[in-house]
């Protein structure tokens, strides 16, 4: 009996027999949810927040730009290291011209600065929130029959003031 139905039966025996189903494979040993990206051409960090931002559909994001531009306007990027949420744990060290997540801390942003990356951080929950509809649909297809929906006032609990 798989690991996780037999944890659902001791606690519930009344519970009718289950089927758990993996939504994917198990992931690749070395690999995680992080991703580094090289662009097939470099743009401009500017160019490249405003991409950002029309494409998580947030009108501000926070930049942290690396030590060693005295403005962002001198920034190019070719390399975007990327994880949704709170990625530092998985490119939080990554050399790439920028990192882009949903949160760091204070001293997580200054290392990542001090060696030359700019950081990127979109708020938690914006880095997430577009999957939903990827998931939504997938859950549809293996659950037929249950009603999936997306709640219409979930939102990010933090606003700027």
């Amino acid at each position: 009996m798989h690991t996780l139905t037999h944890q659902v039966y001791q606690l519930h025996p009344e519970a009718s027999p289950l089927e758990v189903i993996n939504l994917h494979a198990v992931p690749v040993r070395g690999t995680g949810q992080g991703r580094l990206v090289t662009l097939k051409e470099s743009v401009g960090l500017n160019e490249l927040l405003e991409r950002i931002k029309n494409h998580i559909n947030i009108p501000n994001i926070r930049l942290a730009l690396a030590e060693k531009y005295s403005s962002k306007d001198q920034a190019k990027v070719k390399t975007v290291a990327l994880c949704a949420g709170s990625g530092v744990s998985v490119i939080g060290k990554s050399k790439a011209d920028v990192i882009l997540t949903g949160e760091m801390g204070h001293h997580d942003v200054l290392a990542a600065t001090s060696r030359g990356t700019n950081v990127i951080l979109c708020e938690h929950t914006n880095t997430e929130r577009g999957y939903l509809e990827h998931l939504q649909k997938e859950l549809r297809e293996i659950l037929t029959g249950v009603n999936i929906i997306l709640s219409d006032v979930d939102k990010d609990p933090l606003v700027v003031v």
